[in-house]
């Protein structure tokens, strides 16, 4: 075995023409490296370039073909034997102020793979429009693969990480694996990543951190113009879980994490898609502690775009000096500005709370959602709670800038949002619509929200409220204040008080409540006490709704639906007994 490996040794380094690779650096032990800079290879049209990691190289690369560049090689003898290690190799672009660390530019459908790099220190200048990128990607299609890098520390106006510039004669895959895209900023718009081409399709995928961005809009990631980006990296943020996903970055105007305009698209997806091929069910997809001075602290988005979150963790985002702690939904020109947030249905990261938007700030309105001109929200089995703002601690729907928003909450919990006022913002109201807006609330938990008590939990003004098969326990609070023409309607409530709704004033008997476990107990006033109202058929735990309990009295034919976020099986012995 060991003649073996000699005898192939010895070939290799006999014949490295024979390979289809070359190396980069200067070895500090046996062996020569092909060649001293990573340009040369370039230019020599190799097709896999392995480069040293004992040295900094101070370059700014062309790439216009097919070609694999690959860094982590402690020597030529590594390179040689494809021998990589964890150290990465130091791509430093400040060799030409303006330029870019890495610029791509290739028409002709390439693949072109980067790995195992540190690409910084890029820096832009007045006198080239928009330089100093980590990577500028210009007129392009094909697949570029970025894997395993850091790229970090570059400035630009616009995309001081990536620029994705005109895609040309087809489509531009973007693929972003395992990679740090952290301290870079933008004068305008995209501080880790900017995109504004509708052939453009970018996703960030397994251990990517994009964290630490600054730009006037989209610190992390700015997308316009149709392009379209998926995010599946991601965690729960507990102290052994690591940091994944779109941290900790920061916008000056809107959209401290992430920037939509034009009909840019986005999906979050918290679990496997894509035929199973694509993300996990071990983590879910991250938006957290971003931070704006204006609107849109976690996202932004305007003129068309769109938003899908499955299995997200939408938590800990900013507006100070804005609206929309995690979610700012602007009007629109044309189509409405969407957002649909549920669960995929599936065994996810959580054992019950699969989708989550919690701790979100706003210092003015909309803790955690603001929305408004004809923006239409979808929310679904998820778990709301912990957020504050003066107006609308959980939900603000307004009608400024066009008629007709729309928020749809169905199968969710709603708690501990507010604190009357103790959290440096007022806390009026949880959910307020204001103007010519849509409310519709089926099957909810609404429980020990701290509203301001001068206010009461929702709000309305010359707006349409449905509210249906759902639970207020927010004792000592008012459920419902109205002012100006409304339209409402309700069926199926069970509440605190019934001055301001009408509702059965009755204790729903949660499991534990103190701990904000609202599932029903036994006992339970809520189970098969309404009847359908939605097609939505799986409560906020994916279970399956109209379970009729035979310990339960039923109101009537078809009663079998119970009232709040959950569907009671507590009292079906195959559940009891673990066979669920």
């Amino acid at each position: 075995m060991k003649l073996k490996l000699f005898i192939t040794l010895w070939l290799v380094l006999l014949f490295p023409s024979a390979n289809a690779w070359v190396s980069v650096g200067s070895s500090p032990g046996y062996g020569t490296c092909t060649y001293t800079s990573i340009q040369q290879a370039l230019n020599a049209g190799a097709s896999e370039i392995r480069v040293l990691n004992n040295q900094d190289f101070v370059e700014n690369l062309v790439i216009d073909y097919a070609v694999d560049v690959k860094g982590g090689y402690s020597s030529c003898l590594s390179a040689t034997l494809n021998l990589t290690e964890n150290t990465k190799t130091v791509i430093k672009g400040s060799a030409s102020l303006g330029s870019s660390v890495v610029t791509i530019d290739t028409i002709n459908n390439p693949i072109v793979s980067l790995s195992k790099l540190v690409l910084q220190d890029a820096t832009d200048t007045i006198f080239v429009v928009n330089g100093g990128h980590g990577i500028d990607i210009g007129d392009s299609n094909g697949l570029i693969e970025i894997t395993d890098l850091e790229i970090t520390n570059n400035h630009s106006d616009n995309g001081g990480g990536i620029y994705v510039g005109a895609t040309v004669g087809g489509t531009l895959q973007l693929v972003i694996t395992d990679t740090l895209i952290n301290q870079n900023s933008a004068n305008n718009r995209g501080g880790g990543i900017f995109c504004a081409e509708d052939d453009t399709i970018i996703r960030v995928s397994g251990n990517s951190l994009i964290t630490e961005n600054n730009a006037e809009e989209g610190g992390g990631i700015a997308a316009l113009n149709g392009c379209r980006v998926t995010v599946d990296s991601g965690s729960s943020l507990t102290p052994n879980a690591g940091s994944r996903g779109i941290l900790d970055n920061s916008a000056s105007l809107r959209g401290g994490g992430i920037y939509l305009n034009s009909a840019a698209q986005l999906w979050l997806q918290g679990n496997k898609y894509g035929f199973n091929i694509f993300g996990n069910n071990v983590d879910p997809v991250t938006v957290s502690n971003n931070k704006t001075q204006g609107e849109g602290g976690g996202i932004y988005a305007a003129n068309s775009s769109s938003i899908e979150i499955i299995e997200g963790f939408i938590s800990s985002n900013w507006a100070f000096g804005g609206h929309g702690g995690a979610i700012f939904l602007d009007s629109s020109t044309t189509t409405p500005v969407t957002l649909s947030m549920k669960t995929s249905g599936k065994k996810c990261w959580h054992p019950s709370r699969c989708s989550i938007l919690s701790g979100n700030h706003a210092s003015d309105y909309g803790g955690a959602i603001f929305m408004k001109g004809g923006a239409d929200v979808e929310i679904e089995n998820t778990y709301i709670m912990g957020n504050f703002a003066d107006f609308g601690t959980a939900v603000y729907v307004s009608g400024l800038g066009g008629s007709g928003a729309s928020a749809s909450i169905e199968s969710s919990y709603l708690y501990g949002n507010g604190s009357n006022g103790g959290d440096s913002t007022y806390d009026y109201y949880m959910i307020r619509g204001n103007g010519d807006v849509s409310i519709n609330l089926l099957h909810n938990t609404i429980a020990d929200n701290d509203v301001n008590n001068t206010r009461a939990v929702i709000g309305i003004n010359d707006s349409s409220l449905t509210i249906k098969n759902t639970i207020f326990r927010n004792v000592g609070e008012t459920v419902l204040e109205s002012s100006g023409t409304n339209f409402t309607e309700f069926s199926c409530l069970i509440s605190n008080e019934n001055s301001s709704i009408p509702a059965n004033v009755i204790d729903p008997e949660f499991i534990d409540e103190v701990n904000h476990n609202y599932h029903l107990s036994s006992l339970s006033p809520a189970i098969d006490l309404c009847t359908i109202v939605s097609a939505v058929t799986l409560d906020a735990d994916n279970d399956i709704r109209a379970w009729d309990d035979p310990t339960a009295y039923n109101n009537g034919v078809n009663y079998i639906y119970d009232a709040g976020a959950d569907e009671s099986y507590i009292n079906d012995i195959i559940f009891k007994n673990s066979f669920h």
